[in-house]
């Protein structure tokens, strides 16, 4: 567009990818902009791209490494013979939360139009990111952080030496996810001997030799509408209060009952317009009910930070207490009833770092007796255990995770863990559920509900 706004041209028709960050080539023929790509991770990595301002595709300058480490903020140098950009080198090779930017995060490379080589240019401890080369080419400006402060540093290109100009720069984002660049752009003055920048809501002249600093003034013509807050009276503390969301909702064999879980407890509500009624006084957490064939019995899991998870039964009529089946600490899920009663199965957990790593020795999916006493494991892996209509054997399934293995597969064997058989896969569904006669499975896949004959 015209520097007044005026007569504004459209040069990329991505479909698809973003495109932001662009810088022109001193010949002013083309436009080098930072293409936006996603896979497993919502955020993405990115690439460098070089286009004509005629338009068309482009040409790709850099390739991303994975998808989950970024380059960033290019700069072409004065004689268009080098692009300068940042990118993200932190080991192991994707994103984390947890980085540290005192080590290196970015480091700046360098890529030659000549022959499309790229050598490092800086990084180091602190990093280094927002490069912007100097009109002359003999210097390059780059932020990089100094224990808590955001540093504006110049290295020389031709003997590599490195110094600091400014230390009150705002706090960059070398830490987060920086698809828009690490910090705020800025840019050296034509004689190269001060850069204009922004920090602490202004833009300011830092005269590099001096480290002088000039603000330099700006006004913005704008309306702004101006509302009185909304705002509503809050009981944050009221004897009782509606209940949003429920979990693990089962209904019961004749249809007339459910039992859920709502802020940690078991509720049991007859439908269609019971009142529900907390069926314990426990104080440990409660989730995961399953009904026995008849109805009469409930068998569910625990949690306690303390006393760690166990699996409970409960007899739903007169004023039954629940009877403790498991007699090992560990993490336990998604008990379900035989359908002659006699029998529970139930998952055992692997630890992790929410529930912590005890007692978490031999996963797998176990039984014992509605009676209690000690649990047989009959597999090393599988979830949602449930015993087949006649009892011989327990169907479970495998996979169906967000990150890792996609394909679920519905697995059965026999009670002795043996003859193991695969009945139905589907690779996006991350739940598929048995008919209580066994004849049909019902799960979801792509956001569409599907029924179909077990094999």
């Amino acid at each position: 567009m015209n520097t007044d706004g005026r007569e504004a041209k459209q040069i990329t028709k991505e479909d698809f990818r973003l495109l932001n960050n662009a810088v022109w080539t001193p010949d002013g023929q083309y436009l080098i902009a930072r293409k936006h790509f996603t896979a497993e991770r919502s955020l993405g990595a990115g690439e460098m791209w070089m286009y004509h301002i005629s338009g068309g595709s482009g040409l790709q300058l850099t390739k991303r490494k994975n998808d989950q480490q970024d380059v960033n903020e290019p700069s072409v140098s004065s004689d268009g013979q080098y692009l300068y950009y940042c990118e993200d080198v932190y080991p192991r090779g994707y994103f984390q939360y947890n980085k540290n930017p005192n080590s290196q995060i970015y480091q700046v490379p360098r890529y030659s139009f000549k022959d499309g080589k790229t050598t490092t240019v800086t990084g180091g401890p602190g990093g280094a990111s927002r490069p912007v080369v100097s009109n002359n080419g003999k210097w390059l400006a780059f932020v990089k952080r100094v224990r808590t402060k955001t540093v504006l540093s110049i290295n020389d290109l031709k003997t590599g030496e490195e110094w600091p100009v400014y230390d009150q720069l705002n706090k960059d984002q070398q830490e987060a996810w920086a698809i828009f660049g690490t910090y705020a752009n800025y840019a050296w003055s034509p004689d190269d001997k001060a850069i204009y920048l922004w920090a602490g809501g202004k833009i300011q002249k830092l005269n590099i030799a001096s480290l002088e600093l000039t603000d330099i003034p700006f006004k913005v013509d704008t309306k702004i509408k101006i509302a009185e807050a909304l705002k509503f009276k809050q009981n944050i503390n009221p004897e009782a209060f509606d209940v949003k969301v429920i979990r693990n909702v089962v209904n019961s064999p004749d249809g007339k009952t459910i039992v859920f879980h709502a802020l940690g407890h078991l509720y049991k509500k007859a439908l269609p317009n019971g009142k529900a009624q907390r069926l314990t006084s426990a104080t440990e957490y409660e989730f995961e009910p399953s009904f026995s064939k008849d109805g009469s019995t409930i068998v569910y899991v625990t949690w306690d930070d303390e006393q760690m998870g166990a699996v409970y039964k409960l007899a739903l009529k007169g004023k039954s207490k629940p009877i403790k089946l498991t007699q090992e600490k560990g993490i336990h899920r998604s008990p379900t009833m035989s359908p002659t009663g006699q029998d529970v199965v139930f998952v055992k957990e692997s630890g992790n770092g929410i529930l912590g790593g005890t007692f978490d020795k031999n996963p797998g999916i176990y039984t014992l007796s509605s009676t209690g006493g000690n649990a047989t494991q009959i597999t090393e892996a599988g979830e949602y255990p449930t015993y087949s209509a006649d009892g011989s054997r327990i169907f479970f399934q495998e996979g169906g995770y967000f990150f890792g293995n996609l394909t679920t597969r519905l697995k059965s064997v026999n009670l002795q863990g043996q003859d193991e058989k695969e009945h139905i896969e589907s690779k996006y569904a991350n739940r598929i559920v048995l008919s209580p006669d066994n004849n049909w499975v019902a799960f979801i896949n792509l956001h569409k509900a599907y029924v179909a004959p077990l094999p």
